[in-house]
């Protein structure tokens, strides 16, 4: 089973400054890469939702509980 990470840790990694590009691991093994701010957004306040664009623009929904990890990736 794995701990779900939680909504402060995500923010945290999701809006650093200066941005790091990183990865979302989900508990079902998907993984999203987020190369800049404007694919990844927060749902309202108090919400554990979370959108996670693809290179396509395709919005892909989930749970900030469904998300296992976040992988900051190494500069180019």
């Amino acid at each position: 089973m794995f701990a779900a990470m939680t909504i402060k840790q995500i923010r945290e990694v999701a809006t650093a400054t200066p941005f790091q590009p990183f990865v979302v691991e989900t508990a079902g093994g998907r993984q999203f890469e987020v190369p800049h701010p404007d694919y990844f957004l927060f749902g309202p306040a108090n919400s554990q939702t979370v959108v996670i664009f693809d290179p396509e623009g395709t919005a892909n929904l989930t749970n900030a509980e469904h998300i296992v990890s976040l992988a900051i990736q190494a500069p180019a």
